[in-house]
Order: C-alpha cells, then structure tokens, then sequence
C-alpha cells in the first residue's frame, strides 16, 4: 500500500522512479520554432491551399525595389492621366501583377494589380510580338507607356511600349550597385570577378566597400565594368563568402 501511495504521489508530482535508483522531472512536450517563411513563398503556399492572399500582395515582395523607378503605384494616378493623351506626352511606368488577359484580333489586353488599384494594357501587334512570353498569369510586370481614358470602357488604359519581368526591369533601370566586403581571403577578388563578368555592359557603376580594421574603404571599379544589375545578381553576390551586404541603386534610392 504505501509502494502505491508513494508512486501515485510521485506521479502526480511529475517525477519518475527508474529502478529505484533516480528520479527526474518529467517535461511537457515542447513545440519546435521554426523560422518565419519568406514573403513569397507564404503568399505562393497561400494562393495554392485557399485560392488568394492572406499574408499581402505579390507585388509587396519587389515594392521596395519597384519605389526606385516605377512612376507611383496603380492606385496613386490620379491627376496623372490626361483625358485626351499626345504621342509627345511623358510615358509612364507602373508595375503589377497580371490578373487577366483577353485577346482581340491582333492585340491583347491585359489586366495588372498591386493591391492599391487596378490598370489594363494595351498590347499591340507590334508590342504583342515581342513581350508575349512575359504575359504569364500570378506574374509582376513591369510596363512603360502612355496612359489615357480608354473610349469605351470610360477606364484607364496604358498603350505599352516597352515591357520586363521585374529582374531586367532592375538590370535596365538600376544606376549602382554597391559590394560591402570583409575583405578575408584572396578568393574573393576571384569570386567576384567570376560572378560580375556574365553581366558586364550594362548601365551600373560598381562601387566596392572594403571593411578592414583599420576602417572602411571603398573604391569605383573602371568604367568597364559596368554591368546590368538584376535581382539575380544581387542574390548570387549575397551568396559569397565574405560578401556582407549588396545594394542596388537606383535614381529613387537603393534596395
């Protein structure tokens, strides 16, 4: 009786006997923390699991970017559309993701949002031949063009000239792009060398930032190389040893 008395006291105080010889405290089971899901990925795994977006936009996941040269956000037009455009008004650019398309003839138009409004393009036949593969569905895109009162939906529509998927949009607008390295290792210099060289040509000056211990240092690598400063290599350089930070400039800030 007292055995029992004693391991139902021992029970219920959460300890256990093993063999006689210890006791310990039992723990409650524990839940695991698990890192916070990038932006993307929970807005993709949202989309495919309820059909919509819970956690934002997609555009959300390149608006800092896109604040660096799209004209202002969909929903921010207003006093910017001329009721009735001239070919020598100013383009505009704007960003979103494309929702809808319908064909007509030659042409198709396309329906873009960025969770603040709403815009179709016009694209035609010319403009349609060469930025069709970037019409995908659940996609950003980036446009340029003149934007007017369509005559028979009353609504805005932009006439597209040109068009990118928001990477080469970051390639052709991006005016900088600056390397923050620890300067460990002579391996880097190679590395960086390897990474830039396929993207050499284009528009951005690169500035490199040496950290060393006696202070930071930077210095502007010849004109020559240039290069066209997308997303992807932003995130190839961030993926260097000994590369801290990566940023990209634009006329509007950097990213």
């Amino acid at each position: 009786m007292r055995a029992a008395d004693q391991r139902q006291r021992d029970g219920e105080s959460g300890q256990v006997d093993l063999f006689g010889a210890a006791r310990v405290d039992a723990q409650p089971p524990g839940c695991v923390e698990q890192p916070e899901w990038p932006l993307q990925s929970l807005l993709k795994a949202e989309r495919e699991s309820l059909g919509w977006y819970l956690s934002g936009h997609p555009v959300d996941v390149h608006r800092k970017l896109l604040d660096g040269f799209i004209s202002a956000p969909l929903g921010e037009l207003e006093g910017r559309i001329p009721e009735r455009p001239r070919r020598d008004d100013p383009p505009l650019i704007l960003a979103g993701l494309i929702v809808a398309q319908r064909p007509h003839r030659d042409n198709r138009y396309v329906a873009i949002e960025d969770g603040s409004g709403r815009m179709e393009l016009a694209f035609h036949a010319e403009a349609l031949a060469e930025y069709a593969p970037l019409l995908i569905n659940n996609e950003v895109l980036v446009v340029e063009g003149q934007v007017g009162i369509d005559r028979f939906t009353d609504q805005p529509q932009m006439k597209v000239r040109r068009a990118w998927s928001v990477s080469k949009a970051s390639a052709h607008f991006a005016r900088g792009l600056r390397i923050s390295i620890n300067g460990r290792g002579p391996a880097i210099v190679d590395d960086l060398k390897r990474v830039l060289t396929p993207y050499r040509g284009g528009p951005a000056h690169v500035r490199i930032a040496l950290q060393r211990e006696d202070g930071p240092v930077q210095f502007a690598l010849p004109e020559n190389w240039r290069v066209a400063a997308s997303t992807e290599l932003k995130e190839l350089l961030e993926a260097l040893p000994g590369v801290r930070n990566v940023e990209i400039h634009f006329a509007r800030g950097a990213v």
